[in-house]
This record gives structure tokens, sequence and C-alpha cells, in this order.
């Protein structure tokens, strides 16, 4: 269900900032090859030429495969709806006896009467875990997903920078599920949990990351990293691995050298992590089997229109013609100059 009719669209630093470089194991800000190698001459000296060659060229595909996702994003998912069939068809719509845990709907129950919330817990400094989704619901998903990813005619995307192996659930049709679970679940939430940021959360990116074990191609861990996000829903769907816990140090804004304490919090099926974006994390290697976890990304246009939470600048607009961009909305203005 979408109410919101408003105009989405994208900060302009997604084009050349937060690219990661998995060598470096850090963001990098990419608007040019000189730039770069001025930028970031120290943590490339003792780099071999070819290994140089490869960063670069990744640098490169990933400038161009942002602005193409932007540009083609409407064909990949018409692509997507007209050419695959669907394995489960019912979890495209939302149900929730059918997908949430009871202990998450009484759980909202409490916090839109505002009851004392005793189904929550919370680990320190706004991280809280619940039961979030039914185990058959992981299952079903799970499934679903393998299914389109060994489609063979499928156009998917890739989730993010940091992960080669995951899908973009709203590509593939699950969009109005998230924006039931965000607009009626997450959302008051949100409310009685992080009340003094006022969070209206309008807009989201939900996907997949897989991480994998003893391949050194494969996703095994997450760098200390933060989110694109106001909110990050973190669940769990999968349960047959070792490691991979995660875990959460301070907000960004502190910077790595005067982190608090970390905090741990090993994964369980249908568990939901509930944090917030600017809280840096990581995610430690798994050392045996596959682990999947769903991650939704919950924008707030009121926050973000007024500072972007990637550049930390007021953001420079450009209007996407699909789906919620990063979660900026284009003022009238802005789309009257656009029209012109």
């Amino acid at each position: 269900m979408r109410f919101n009719m408003s105009k989405y669209a994208i900060c302009q630093c997604y084009f050349t900032r937060n690219f990661f470089v998995d060598q470096l194991q850090t963001h990098c800000l990419f608007a040019s090859t000189p730039q770069f190698l001025h930028d970031y001459a120290d943590l490339i000296r003792n780099l071999g030429q070819d290994e140089l060659k490869s960063i670069l060229k990744d640098l490169a595909h990933e400038r161009d495969r942002r602005r193409n996702l932007i540009n083609g994003l409407s064909s990949v998912r018409e692509t997507i709806r007209t050419n695959y069939k669907r394995k489960h068809p019912g979890i495209f719509n939302f149900q929730e006896s059918r997908m949430l845990d009871e202990r998450f709907s009484e759980l909202v129950t409490e916090a839109r009467n505002k009851r004392a919330l005793d189904k929550i817990t919370h680990h320190g400094r706004g991280v809280f875990s619940f039961p979030a989704f039914t185990p058959d619901f992981c299952q079903e998903l799970v499934d679903e997903l393998n299914s389109i990813e060994h489609h063979p005619n499928l156009p998917l995307n890739r989730p993010n920078t940091m992960n080669k192996y995951g899908t973009a659930l709203d590509d593939v049709g699950f969009t109005n599920v998230v924006d039931t679970l965000r607009q009626e679940f997450i959302q008051p939430l949100c409310d009685r949990l992080y009340k003094d940021e006022r969070f209206q959360l309008d807009s989201h990116k939900a996907f997949t990351v897989k991480y994998l074990d003893n391949d050194f191609k494969n996703d095994e861990g997450l760098a200390i990293h933060f989110d694109n996000a106001e909110v990050t829903l973190n669940v769990a769907l999968t349960e047959n691995f070792d490691g991979g816990e995660v875990v959460f140090h301070g907000r960004s804004s502190n910077g790595l050298n005067q982190q608090p304490p970390p905090i741990g919090i090993n994964h369980e099926v249908g568990q939901g992590i509930l944090h917030l974006g600017c809280q840096l994390h990581e995610a430690l290697p798994i050392t045996n089997g596959t682990r999947v976890n769903l991650i939704i990304w919950m924008r707030s246009s009121k926050h973000r229109n007024l500072r972007c939470p990637m550049c930390l600048e007021k953001p420079i607009l450009e209007e996407v013609s699909c789906g919620y961009g990063d979660g900026f909305t284009m003022h009238q203005s802005q789309n009257d100059e656009h029209s012109h």
C-alpha cells in the first residue's frame, strides 16, 4: 500500500561517494581516476599494478552500474515481472498471521497502546531485538529468492557495493509487503523506541544478503560500516551456520577512534534486530554454512532532505522515475524547475 505520492530522488553524491573497495576494506570517493589516485595514495602505495588496475576497473564499473540502475530500473522490474513465475505467490501479499511472529504483533499492539514493551530486548545504545517473522515465512522467502536467483533470464541487481550476493526485494515484487510492514508495524514501534528522533518513515530499501564460508570469492562477513537509513531492521532467514555475529559500535559521528565497548548479538532465525542507521556495525565472518538475512533500510525524507547521511551536506537532488530512490523527496519548487 503506497499512500505517499511524493516524487522520490537520490542525492547526486550517489554517483561519486561511498564506493566500497574490498581490497582496501573501506569506502572511497571516486569522482575520477586522478582524484582517486591522489586522495588514496597512502592506501594504495604498496599495491601491485595489476591489483590497482583491478580496483580502478571495479570503481568505474560500479559508477556505470549506479547510473544505469537509476535510468533503467523500471525496465528491470518489468522484465522480472513478466518473465518470472512465482513459486510461493502468497508471500507477495502481506498476511500478518503467515508472516509475523505473534509476539511481534503483540509488541506492536503494546507500542500503539503505550503499554510496557515486555517482548523486546534492549541491548543498549538504541539496539533492540525481538521475534519478528515466523519460521515458515523465512523458509518460503529463502526458497522464493533462491528460485529467483537461479532463473537464467532475470536482470538482477546486487544489493549494494559491500555485498556480492543477495536480492533487491523491491525489484522482484515485494514493495507492497514491505510498505505495509514499515507503515503499520515498524513505524509505531519506532515512535516508542526512538521518540526523540520523530522519524516519519516514508520509504525504504529492502534486500537480502548472503554469507558463505570457506571461499575467498564469497562474502563471509562485512566490515565496519553504517547504513544509508534512519532505521534498519535486520532479520535472519536461515539458521544452518556458525559464527556471523553482528557487532555494534557507537554512532558514525563519533569516529572509529572514540567508540564505546562493542555490543555483540547472535542471529536466530526469524529474530529482528532494530537499530539506527548511523550506528556503526559489522558482521563477523561465518565459519560454517550459509547465512541469509533480510535487511530493510527505512528512510525519513523529513530528516534526510535537510542533510544527506552519506555526504553530510544539503542534498543536491535528482528525481528518479521509478521506486523510492534513496528516500529523498522533491520539493514543489524543485519539481517545477525540473519540468521546465
